[in-house]
């Protein structure tokens, strides 16, 4: 039994953990520094106390749209994808919109793509569009990567939208193995956002720059802890929702703390587990609530991945019982010498080595800490070992940021090929 003490202990680690000067922050923000941005047009400093001013307006925001009575709009479904730059970007969109039409026996939902009007001319060139209702959001032009990502929050603003009931945005690396329309049948409530995540996801992750955004408030972490046992951070490269006045609030809201954060922050996806997770507004994508209908891949590195007690290492008095490396996925593979955990709660620290599923040959040894540089995606042979997704899976979403789209192509390529499948 954990008493108030140790509690105390626990909370105070979590916050420290979840901070920008944390060991595991600092590291993974040089590891991640191409993808990682900063807000620097917000009227906040990135200080401690306007951060703490930034959640308490955060937190009033969301009282209120949890106080209005919801409202379900529209009748039709709707699949939308964020979709700009370069040409390969669009041969991977159509290669997944090509999945979707092999798979999916009736087109019964519209496709909306947020773009902007160059892109706009070569995606509207694709002869796999005839074979669907499409339409358009014109956006201006985007600086990069994460600023196309972030376009997926637009959603709300499409003149459109009050047509639609249900919604299920996917990232464009993903591929189609089953019916579309297995998603849009569930019966989902409306003030929930349904996600997917890695099968290497941890719970610790909601603590780093990838799923959060390095401050975590007292409410944050006694939310965290008291919630220990169902909140886990979500992949935001896709999701499903019901088009509802409390869901819209939300959006608006995640949008709001992207233009006032003042700290770093990873795509959108940061924002999003900050303020779904914490909230808890997520579900698992799922038809029976353990299998999920969207698997998440990635490009991982070559090497083990250790688990323990995440409670047991918070609660070390003195810090000491564990440490961490980064993988370079945003995830982390923790170790421990179970000297100060241990012996504060009386438990063997256990670990588990588990293979992962997709990994680039050769790429890196379980200490590599660093991205190899982009040309090195280019030539590297990427072997896909395992069969990632099961009978369950709907979609198989390839995420994973080190790579460039060439590389994206590759692998996606090479796991059509080595599990034959009909896309």
């Amino acid at each position: 039994m954990i008493d108030s003490n140790q509690k105390t202990v626990i909370i105070n680690n979590i916050k420290l953990r979840g901070c920008s000067t944390s060991t595991y922050n600092l590291s993974l923000l040089e590891n991640l520094k191409n993808t990682v941005r900063v807000n620097k047009s917000c009227l906040y400093k990135n200080i401690e106390c306007d951060k703490d001013l930034i959640v308490e307006h955060l937190n009033k925001r969301y009282e209120l749209a949890e106080s209005i009575t919801d409202e379900i709009y529209g009748k039709k479904n709707l699949l939308y994808f964020s979709a700009f730059l370069n040409d390969d970007y669009i041969d991977i969109l159509n290669m997944c919109l090509n999945s979707i039409v092999s798979n999916t026996q009736l087109i019964d939902f519209d496709l909306l793509l947020i773009t902007d009007s160059e892109t706009k001319e070569k995606i509207s060139s694709l002869s796999v569009l005839s074979f669907f209702n499409v339409n358009y959001m014109i956006l201006p032009p985007v600086e990069d990567g994460p600023d196309a990502s972030m376009k997926k929050l637009n959603i709300f603003d499409y003149e459109n939208i009050n047509q639609y009931r249900k919604i299920l945005f996917l990232d464009i690396d993903s591929l189609c193995v089953m019916d579309l329309n297995k998603i849009f049948n569930q019966q989902f409530a409306s003030n929930t956002l349904y996600v997917s995540r890695s099968e290497f996801t941890r719970m610790q992750t909601l603590t780093l720059i990838p799923f959060g955004i390095m401050h975590i408030s007292d409410k944050d972490a006694n939310f965290f802890y008291s919630n220990r046992s169902k909140i886990m951070p979500f992949n935001a490269g896709q999701f499903f929702m019901i088009n509802s006045l409390k869901m819209r609030m939300h959006f608006d809201n995640v949008r709001w703390l992207a233009s006032a954060w003042p700290g770093p922050y990873f795509y959108e996806q940061s924002f999003m587990n900050y303020y779904f997770v914490f909230r808890d507004l997520v579900k698992l994508l799922s038809s029976d609530g353990v299998n999920k209908l969207i698997c998440v891949v990635g490009i991982y590195w070559k090497g083990e991945r250790r688990n323990f007690n995440f409670f047991d290492f918070f609660g070390d008095p003195d810090g000491t019982a564990g440490t961490s490396g980064s993988s370079g996925t945003g995830e982390t593979d923790e170790t421990s010498d179970s000297s100060g955990a241990a012996r504060f709660y009386n438990h063997k620290l256990t670990s588990e080595l588990k293979q992962k599923r997709l990994i680039v040959s050769g790429a890196s040894k379980s200490n590599f800490t660093k991205p190899p540089p982009s040309d090195f995606w280019n030539n590297v042979n990427i072997s896909t070992e395992y069969k990632f997704h099961d009978e369950n899976s709907v979609v198989i979403h390839f995420a994973g940021f080190g790579p460039g789209p060439v590389a994206k192509k590759k692998y996606m390529i090479e796991y059509i090929n080595k599990h034959n499948l009909s896309v």
